[in-house]
């Protein structure tokens, strides 16, 4: 794969057997940095655009074992669902075994971050709103199991 791209050109090639839609409401670009990968999504991650998406973050995986951090840019995604957030959490979490760090730039906070809070979460796959922040900061050792329990308390019903 040629990690070298230019702004609006998707780089990640569409799975066999997926229909152009699939490649028009879901765009990817991976850029290789000194120390990092970054990976930009523009469009819809829903469930229509769910295997692209896994395939998007298996290619980027593969590219960033090179360098051990991996940055998820969501600021131009118009739409990320509830499974898409998990599938990016369990990447985090393999990625333990691989040596890379997952990281997302989420510029407004949204239901990606409220997922990850939640589910406690913020450990495998900190959500950062301001791209300087993430990068003046040091990659953090992933951690080697999955975290106990969540760190937010569900309300329950009275």
């Amino acid at each position: 794969m040629d990690s070298r791209s230019r702004r609006g050109e998707d780089v990640l090639p569409l799975l066999g057997g997926d229909s152009s839609d699939v490649g028009t409401r879901l765009r990817a670009e991976l850029h290789v940095r000194r120390t990092v990968t970054v990976l930009t999504v523009h469009g819809e991650i829903d469930a229509y655009t769910r295997d692209r998406w896994r395939h998007i973050l298996d290619s980027a995986m593969r590219t960033a074992e090179k360098y051990g951090r991996l940055v998820v840019d969501v600021g131009d995604a118009e739409f990320i669902g509830c499974q898409p957030v998990l599938d990016l959490a369990r990447s985090a979490q393999q990625g333990v075994s691989r040596g890379v760090e997952i990281t997302v730039i989420d510029p407004q906070p949204s239901v990606l971050d409220r997922i990850v809070t939640i589910t406690g979460l913020t450990e495998w796959l900190p959500v950062y709103t301001d791209p300087a922040q993430m990068l003046s900061e040091e990659p953090t050792r992933p951690r080697t199991c999955a975290p106990a329990k969540p760190t937010v308390r569900t309300p329950r019903a009275s």
